[in-house]
């Protein structure tokens, strides 16, 4: 199992006994340096430019392996010709405007040597050079989740009564209740060295002060862990895109509530990197938390899951987790506890050594999944919207794709729409953008931002709108409406656009209205010089794994559709395909032997790992009731898969179908391969969008 520990590390990737480390290669922020003593002129630009395009790679971070040969051979160096070559390395990073920090050393097994890893950060710029990480807070009720966010971003320990949440609780029946029913975001910096900038820093009281000094900003989304508000905790985790999912477990709750086995399936489906922190160690007896741990263990070694859980003690494992940690098998473990304080420098540190997923190529001379991202046009999902004054309308979200310019010599190149808006998009400009309320001249793929938009009235619809003669009581009440329909009747004209004189005829501009789900997208000109308007759909069409249904699922099913920012009520209107059935997607007695071994942790959780058009997806089917599955029957050939697929109009758990979906309220904008999840209560489905209609 130490093997399969440190396979993740740079330093360790094999065990820490290795003899070598994989060869060196020309992509990605890792570079491997033998020695770098008193090097010439010629030299010494030849390593600017070498680790200016590691930090390019990286993002604004790198990684140098010293006392590493090229092919990866682990040599060492002396504690002499170790300080020297460190020095030539912040040498050389004072050149970038970079800091470097010595993360571990370690010797070499077969000499009286030392091999040292140093990470070398980007100093910031300017307020939109900072790397920003973005961490979900999950977890059942009672777990101390605003607790612990409470004691990292404001530095002081809890009473052991929630002092500490008291700063993160947004609504007065929060505080008396201590659960959290509300979305709410903190923030934590990192300087370029590695220290950490929150409310305890001195001199730091606002969000704007964090961003100005720290080169990397870890932004923290607290959700709900009450089952009362389990499509908050879903909308911010489909909506806010997190890139690391933090899952909270009470030591004392003497093993994995319900709440807490469902945040853990979503993250998984969602795919989104997870680590788990278990707190309240100091209260918990030794039995509580053996319970704890070993149905954690189950659960993270069941069928589908097969995670190796890695429980840190020293800086030394929390370097080994959190190199590669987005793309490796393991799950670190922190044991703290909000009173003592306990662990909780080991946190800090494993946040601050995460590094942004997406920033890895996949292969030499790949470019990485940023790049690709921003290359495309411009769009910005809409999260929240505000009225600011002497602002206007202000719209908060995170960029999907591309990259926006406010201000340059190609910002007049495109134009850029915002809806749909009762299935029309209308022209907007974009004023100013903020990131972590710092203002800043370009927002790109990956980053959450704000934009203060306008939107010309030239280019609203203008109609005309016949008011009903009105009373002459203050209700302002057509006569022909019932009288039971006042009070609804008496609020929709009463708004300043329906106010009028009796029987008069006015121009109105319909209000434009921001909403969650709403886009921005961007335009580029055609051949004839023309902006093409982006179009909404009310129908599309998806591929749907449904992970469980309580029963079968048939034309005219209605759920909840999650995509991105967008919830909206949809009804199953066609099954266009079905690609395999429930029980042909696992062996005989799978889904049986799993559901039953998990049920006995008071949650069912089977895996199921099938290839869908080309490509391999590996998700969770909870079922959190069944205890067997019926008996499979044997697989049926492809010819009567398609025979069943156009006869039979009724789906279970475990099938794979091409279906489309109609939104039951309005139209939305859909873009193709983006990943949708439609539940209603215990049914769990997830996809992804292949045509929008």
């Amino acid at each position: 199992m130490e093997d399969r520990i440190y396979s993740s590390s740079f330093l360790g990737r094999h065990s820490p006994h290795a003899h070598h480390l994989p060869a060196e290669v020309e992509e990605g922020n890792v570079e491997y340096k033998l020695k770098l003593i008193d090097p010439s002129p010629e030299r010494v630009q030849h390593l600017i430019t070498q680790m200016k395009w590691r930090l390019s790679e990286g993002h604004g971070e790198a990684m140098y392996e010293i006392g590493v040969a090229d092919n990866g051979e682990l040599v060492g160096l002396t504690r002499a010709d170790m300080d020297q070559t460190i020095a030539t390395l912040r040498m050389m990073s004072q050149s970038l405007s970079a800091e470097i920090s010595l993360i571990r050393e370690r010797p070499v097994p077969t000499a009286i040597r030392m091999i040292a890893e140093v990470l070398v950060r980007k100093c910031l710029v300017d307020q939109h050079h900072f790397l920003e990480i973005r961490v979900a807070i999950i977890g059942a009720a009672d777990a101390g989740k605003s607790t612990l966010l409470g004691v990292l971003t404001h530095g002081e320990a809890d009473n052991g009564n929630g002092k500490a949440r008291l700063n993160l609780l947004r609504h007065r029946h929060e505080i008396q209740t201590g659960r959290t029913s509300s979305l709410s975001q903190q923030i934590i910096g990192f300087t370029a060295s590695g220290e950490l900038l929150n409310y305890a820093t001195t001199n730091i009281t606002r969000w704007e002060q964090i961003c100005e000094i720290a080169s990397k900003v870890v932004t923290f989304l607290d959700t709900c862990g009450h089952p009362k508000y389990q499509r908050t905790t879903l909308a911010g985790l489909t909506g806010h895109a997190p890139h690391y999912a933090c899952l909270i477990i009470s030591a004392s709750a003497s093993g994995l509530p319900e709440i807490s086995r469902d945040h853990f399936g979503m993250a998984m489906i969602l795919k989104v990197p997870l680590f788990i922190v278990i707190t309240k160690v100091d209260i918990a007896t030794i039995e509580q938390l053996t319970r704890t741990m070993n149905a954690l263990f189950q659960l993270l070694k069941s069928p589908g899951v097969r995670r190796v859980p890695f429980v840190i003690q020293t800086k030394d494992d929390v370097c080994s987790a959190a190199a590669n940690f987005d793309s490796s098998k393991i799950i670190p473990v922190f044991l703290t506890s909000s009173v003592t304080g306990e662990n909780l420098h080991l946190v800090a540190e494993f946040l601050n050594l995460l590094k942004k997923p997406g920033t890895t190529s996949p292969a030499p001379g790949k470019e990485t999944q940023l790049d690709k991202k921003a290359d495309l046009p411009f769009v910005f999902q809409i999260d929240d919207y505000y009225d600011v004054p002497d602002v206007g309308q202000v719209v908060g979200g995170i960029a999907v794709n591309g990259r926006v310019q406010l201000r340059g010599p190609l910002s007049f190149l495109s134009q850029y729409y915002i809806g749909p808006h009762k299935g029309k998009f209308y022209r907007v400009l974009l004023v100013g953008a903020h990131r972590q309320r710092c203002p800043v001249s370009h927002v790109q793929a990956g980053q959450a931002a704000t934009f203060a938009v306008h939107i010309p009235k030239a280019d609203l619809v203008v109609s005309k709108r016949r008011i009903p003669a009105m009373t002459k009581s203050a209700s302002l009440t057509p006569l022909s409406r019932p009288k039971t329909d006042q009070r609804k009747i008496k609020n929709r004209y009463s708004t300043p656009e329906f106010l009028a004189f009796d029987g008069a005829e006015k121009h109105t501009t319909p209000a434009f209205k921001v909403r969650k789900g709403m886009v921005i997208l961007e335009s580029v000109a055609n051949a004839q010089g023309h902006y093409p308007v982006p179009r909404a759909s009310l129908e599309f069409i998806a591929d749907l794994h449904i992970l469980y249904a309580p029963g079968r699922l048939h034309i005219g099913t209605q759920g909840i559709v999650y995509c991105r920012s967008i919830q909206q009520s949809a009804r199953l209107v066609e099954i266009v395909e079905q690609f395999t059935t429930g029980r042909d997607t696992a062996p005989p007695g799978k889904f049986a032997k799993s559901t039953a071994a998990a049920a006995g942790g008071g949650a069912a959780a089977a895996a199921v790992k099938t290839k869908t058009l080309g490509q391999d997806v590996s998700t969770m089917a909870t079922n959190p009731s069944a205890t067997a599955a019926p008996p499979a029957k044997p697989p049926q050939p492809a010819k009567h898969a398609a025979l069943e697929s156009s006869t039979s109009n009724t789906l279970k758990s475990g099938d794979k179908v091409r279906v489309r979906l109609r939104f039951l309220n309005e139209p939305e904008w859909m873009g193709t391969d983006s990943m949708i999840l439609f539940r209603d209560g215990r049914m769990k489905c997830v996809g992804k969008i292949v045509q929008a209609l």
